[in-house]
């Protein structure tokens, strides 16, 4: 990997679903992949 050319700023990134899927296992194992992902 190379450094970018020029200052890249930070950003929160967040993760919205509807409650219907709050509880479903498939969305579970999705959000969670997709936050370890993006973890620091």
């Amino acid at each position: 990997m190379i450094q970018p050319p020029l200052e890249i700023p930070k950003f929160d990134l967040r993760q919205h679903w509807h409650r219907k899927y709050h509880k479903d296992d498939a969305s579970i194992w999705l959000r969670a992949a997709v936050a370890g992902l993006f973890a620091d």
